[in-house]
């Protein structure tokens, strides 16, 4: 097997992590959110709960849209914005569980980084007349 055919398997297999753990993320985020309707109960410190179930289920659901993009192309960048999503929801999420499915996301991105294709320039890019 050849070296680039090699990088883009372990470009795929770093978006189907990222995909995988930023699923479970977001079933994490909705379990916050419906432990975080014990708000309505005079509980100290529950309401907030539900912004950062919230948060967590926007950045999930933003690592699986980004994952699936990255997976069919083979740019560094996307790679990149799945790193960036995965760690601000490492630093919003709430719940233990989703900062580890974000942590291992993090991970796939690192992946689907490294094991990029450098990006092409555009056509006529570092040409002069």
């Amino acid at each position: 097997m050849s070296d680039p055919q090699r990088e883009r398997k372990v470009q795929r297999f770093g978006c189907l992590i990222a995909v995988a753990f930023g699923v479970l993320g977001l079933v994490a985020a909705i379990a916050t959110l419906i432990d975080g309707t014990g708000a309505v109960f005079p509980q100290e410190g529950a309401y907030t709960v539900i912004p950062l179930g919230w948060g967590g289920a926007a950045l999930s659901l933003a690592v699986v849209v980004l994952a699936m993009q990255a997976a069919r192309e083979r740019s560094r960048v996307s790679g990149i914005y799945i790193c960036m999503a995965a760690l601000t929801g490492v630093l919003v999420g709430g719940t233990i569980f989703m900062v580890g499915a974000l942590a291992i996301a993090f991970a796939g991105g690192v992946l689907a980084t490294v094991s990029a294709t450098k990006d092409p320039l555009p056509s006529g890019a570092g040409q002069t007349r």
